[in-house]
């Protein structure tokens, strides 16, 4: 039996100033590991609806608020079968 040790994710978002309403307000979100090299499967929810695939995402908010983002990591390898959620908030501002 071997036995695969957790992954340990951190969402990582820029730009760290994120605003509605105008040019150049995608953000990219970056899932990056630390733990054990593997193959995962990035699953993101933004907290508006919309969702995205791959380690590295970009999104683009229609509204300001606050939103939860999430990534989930699936094993597409079956080594585990275990998915691992990983989240944060993140402030969306309007523009002035």
């Amino acid at each position: 039996v071997v036995v695969h040790t957790p992954p340990e994710v951190t969402i990582q978002a820029r730009p760290e100033q994120i605003f509605t309403g105008g040019a150049h307000d995608a953000v990219t979100f970056k899932a990056v590991l630390s733990g054990e090299p593997a193959l995962w499967n990035y699953a993101w929810d933004f907290g508006d609806g919309d969702t995205a695939i791959g380690q590295r995402v970009m999104h683009t908010y229609r509204q300001s608020g606050t939103f939860e983002v999430t990534v989930t990591l699936s094993d597409p390898l079956l080594r585990t079968a275990q998915t691992y959620v990983f989240s944060t908030e993140i402030e969306v501002s309007s523009r002035k």
